[in-house]
This record gives C-alpha cells, structure tokens and sequence, in this order.
C-alpha cells in the first residue's frame, strides 16, 4: 500500500500512515483470531467443574477435511463411472458381476 501510494503522487508522510493503518489491521486481526481459538479450545476441553477434559479432544480429523474428503471421494467416484460409461466397460462390469453372482 505504501509503495503505491507514493507512485500515486501522494506525500510520503501519507503513505507511511496509510502503511500504519494497514500494519495495525493485520495485528488486530490476528490478535482476535488467536483469542478466539484460544477461547473455544478452553470452552472444548474444560468442563463446568474446571476439570481438563482429555476424552473431549479426538485424533480425528476435523470436520471440514472430513468433508472435503468425502466430496473428493464422491468426485473421484463419479469420475470413474462416467468413464466406464464413456468407454462401455459399465455394461461389461454389470455381465461380470451378473455371471458370478449366478455360478
């Protein structure tokens, strides 16, 4: 910002509050995404007796991988399909699989 503030034409004491600005910002930002991870986690594992709650906390993934994980799978699955489709190998593998449901 300050750099193109200054080959704009404007002062350079006005880039620099203008680079003030922008640097405070980033710092409150971060200040309040950091309080309030820290809130939840402590709002997670610390029950209303103040006791730490291990049993709480999971080695899983968390919930949106988990989601982005089963629409990659959906994707992939679909993809393959459309394939068999595409090359007709769909009604080869239905035959199969009549045929050895069958013998």
């Amino acid at each position: 910002m300050m750099t193109g503030a200054i080959l704009g034409g404007s002062s350079i004491a006005q880039a620099v509050k203008y680079q003030q600005i922008i640097m405070f910002l980033i710092s409150a930002t971060t200040l309040l995404a950091v309080t309030m991870s820290s809130a939840i986690c402590v709002m997670v594992v610390i029950d209303n007796n103040h006791r730490l709650r291990p049993d709480r906390v999971n080695g899983g993934k968390p919930w949106m991988w988990r989601i982005r994980d089963n629409i990659g799978r959906d994707i992939w699955r679909g993809c393959k399909l459309a394939w068999k489709r595409i090359t007709c190998r769909y009604h080869a593998d239905e035959d199969h699989e009549e045929n050895g449901a069958n013998e």
